[in-house]
């Protein structure tokens, strides 16, 4: 198993953007927490979403700066019922901040089942996500 399945195992059996953010660092990642404010354009997007945070970045030569996001929702995450919603989010996210692509980490609000899903998006590729709940990781 590579660091990166042990990493996402882990991290499935108890995520907390605390060990996301230690795991970004030793990658050589730069912290800038920060909340953001994006306007969501569609209703369904503003409704489903309690926070964006922008958690760390590291500068690359090929397109610049590549920002990884915290996206707080409402919701619990199914891939089947979020996954359409949540390249939308991100694609509103990577337009407002003019970037190519970026990671996003997309959470339930505090207190409902734990589960996560990772999205590396490009909205120029149409997006590939990951999921990862505390029952079944994958990469």
């Amino acid at each position: 198993m590579s660091e990166g399945e042990r990493f996402a195992q882990r991290l499935a059996e108890d995520f907390s953007l605390e060990r996301l953010k230690d795991f970004l660092f030793e990658k050589d990642f730069t912290e800038e927490e920060e909340e953001i404010f994006i306007d969501l354009r569609k209703e369904d997007l503003r409704k489903s979403v309690l926070s964006i945070k922008q958690i760390a970045y590291k500068k690359l030569e090929d397109i610049g700066n590549f920002n990884v996001y915290a996206i707080e929702l409402k919701e619990n995450i199914t891939e089947r019922s979020s996954k359409k919603r949540q390249f939308e989010i991100a694609k509103e996210i990577l337009k407002a901040d003019q970037l190519i692509a970026g990671l996003f980490v997309f959470y339930p609000q505090e207190g409902k089942p734990s589960a996560f899903l990772w999205s590396l998006q490009n909205p120029m590729a149409q997006g590939e996500s990951i999921a990862h709940t505390k029952d079944t990781p994958t990469l």
